[in-house]
């Protein structure tokens, strides 16, 4: 198991009838999907979880800290944006990130203090690793708590079982900015205190509700009332379906108000209900069985909110079931219960030829020997999402060359090497989306551009923010992709020597919507007046750390009508007041833009 930092700090204190209390920070990292720092880099990284908090409590932007990439509702509605295969399968609290931690001894938690220094309130899901399994400890909505840093002190479950891994979910949705974690503090005891009567099972937070287990093809008046229940329909239809069930011959019970309606209708309305709910249906009769396992409704299928439970089982019933499946996402799977190369093979080998779209986004089981198995089986994969998964090495992506259909492409965090994501991109010609954020190992990032410029003429969106080795001649070549709508160029520092190619982009795609070149630091008014005419579509604009001044700023709050999001953070040349006065005036446009206080401390947006 990687190991990305280790340091920790424990304390040991005796209480009440002897049993020792363990109060410890983190002693490592062990897994994540997403950060604001580099893998390269210390700022903003998942690994300043480790140890005793560096900076609470005093709030504010702080490098110090775990920053994950994303926040609010920005990324979701830019045109890189991935829409979920069965979205009816999430929870009601949906996260987008997380991240698993480490604690140097095994106790039976009892507590949990996490230190937020910046937008406090992203942390909806605390999970604990059993010997059993993964075991929900708390949950809830995620909150906006404002502007102060927060000791996060959440009541946790009940535990009977001792544990050293944690893993955090996180919902960033509700926030205007980053949300920021100082440190972790896990209390617990080292020997379990209370009665063995609470199950582990019971622990596992199993969703309520009834379980149909009939022996023969009838169906019961009460259960029928509470499957329709169960759909969220009105109480006045269940009343009618009770009196009229009274008027009914039992032979026409089999399938109760199903009975007149044919196959097709009742796999219709199957193809509504998650996942967990059409195993139930599955178990109400042998009729319900059948049509619950119709290849139909496992065309699409997002596992990625199970992760936690799904395991082998699961992967070789869903081979056996889903003949024409064609969207899969496995994404977090692997951190616990680790398919092996055998199921993950069955899976491909029965499902392969028609799958068009497989997301393993941070899944610790994806490796050269996986990456082959998609190679072989996946002629018509049209989509491939593997952002985080660090297991692969450099050669492991070699396979991929053979896959000719692409057209979107995601590697963000990955080890991609230059000379194999060349061969990739010359045979798919077709690629609309490519994410290649924080790919460390892409040192010569302007002859993949160039490549990219000629080979891939319908590009709509390109990630490479935070490759150090792009330069403006890099993104000139990418200004043949006319057709581009989304460009992040954050950190790309290089391409901070000329701004020239600001102007040259957007006059060749006039379809640019999202515009993130953060952190450029000589970028000016020069290089941005022009976007306020050439981009009448744009709709967000980062352009935080920048040189540019109030006059280019309020140019392109006039010009760009459609403009929602403008970050402008740490330019130093607008005032506060100006800000204050742009916030009265564009209501629709959500301005960024934080002041740095004496002590680090933050008043922003």
């Amino acid at each position: 198991m990687e190991v990305l930092k280790t340091a920790f700090f424990d304390y040991v204190t005796a209480r009440g009838n002897g049993t020792d209390v363990v109060e410890q920070f983190v002693r490592a990292v062990l897994h994540f999907n997403s950060q604001y720092g580099s893998d390269i880099s210390v700022s903003y990284s998942a690994m300043n979880l480790c140890g005793k908090p560096s900076n609470f409590p005093d709030y504010g932007d702080f490098p110090q800290s775990l920053v994950t990439r994303t926040y609010g509702k920005w990324w979701n509605e830019a045109p890189s944006a991935q829409k979920d295969y069965q979205p009816q399968n999430n929870d009601t609290i949906v996260s987008n990130d997380f991240v698993e931690i480490l604690f140097q001894t095994e106790v039976y938690p009892t507590g949990i203090r996490i230190y937020e220094t910046y937008n406090p309130g992203a942390v909806v899901r605390i999970w604990a690793h059993s010997r059993r399994g993964w075991v929900k400890l708390w949950e809830g909505e995620p909150q906006i708590v404002g502007h102060t840093s927060r000791l996060f002190r959440p009541t946790l479950r009940k535990a009977n079982f001792s544990t050293s891994i944690l893993r955090l979910e996180f919902s960033q949705l509700h926030l205007e900015d980053y949300t920021q974690l100082d440190g972790v503090l896990l209390e617990g005891t080292l020997k379990y205190k209370g009665s063995n009567d609470p199950s582990l099972k019971q622990l596992k937070n199993q969703p309520a509700g009834k379980t149909y287990e009939c022996e023969d093809d009838y169906l019961k008046k009460d259960d029928l009332a509470a499957f329709i229940m169960s759909l969220g329909l009105h109480n006045d239809l269940i009343t009618e379906w009770k009196e009229f069930s009274k008027t009914l011959p039992a032979e026409s019970l089999v399938m109760g108000l199903f009975h007149p309606l044919p196959d097709e209708t009742v796999i219709k309305i199957f193809s509504y209900l998650d996942l967990r709910s059409l195993c139930r249906c599955a178990q109400v009769n042998k009729t319900f069985y059948r049509l619950a396992s119709d290849p139909l409704l496992f065309r699409s299928v997002n596992l990625k909110p199970y992760w936690h439970c799904i395991d082998e089982s699961v992967i070789y019933t869903l081979s056996n079931k889903a003949t024409l499946l064609q969207k899969i996402d496995l994404s977090w799977y692997g951190c616990e219960k680790v398919p092996s190369y055998g199921c993950f093979l069955q899976l491909m080998q029965f499902c392969g030829s028609t799958l068009t779209h497989l997301r393993l986004n941070a899944c610790r089981f994806v490796d050269h020997p996986i990456i082959n198995c998609i190679s072989d089986n996946c002629p018509n994969l049209r989509e491939l999402s593997l952002n985080s998964c660090r297991y692969i090495s450099v050669a492991g992506f070699v396979p991929l060359i053979s896959l000719k259909k692409l057209t979107r492409l995601e590697l963000y965090r990955t080890k991609i090497d230059p000379q194999v994501l060349l061969c990739i991109i010359r045979q798919n010609k077709g690629l609309r989306h490519l994410n290649l954020g924080s790919c460390v190992y892409l040192t010569s990032m302007d002859e993949v551009a160039i490549e990219i410029g000629q080979n891939c003429p319908d590009l709509i969106s390109i990630d490479l923010w935070k490759n150090y080795s792009l330069t403006p001649t890099g993104i000139k070549a990418l200004a043949k992709c006319t057709k581009l709508e989304e460009v992040d160029f954050g950190w790309c520092l290089q391409a901070a020597v000329s701004g020239d190619w600001v102007v040259e982009l957007a006059k060749s795609c006039p379809n640019l919507k999202k515009i993130f070149m953060g952190a450029l630091r000589t970028i000016s008014d020069r290089d941005l007046r022009p976007i306020s005419k050439l981009c009448p579509n744009l709709e967000q604009l980062d352009i935080f750390g920048s040189a540019i001044t109030a006059d280019v700023c309020e140019l392109l709050l006039m010009n760009c009508k459609k403009l929602r999001l403008i970050d402008i953070n740490f330019c130093e040349q607008i005032p506060e007041f100006q800000v204050v006065v742009w916030r009265q005036l564009y209501p629709s446009v959500t301005i960024k833009k934080c002041f740095v206080a004496e002590q680090n401390d933050v008043v922003g947006a």
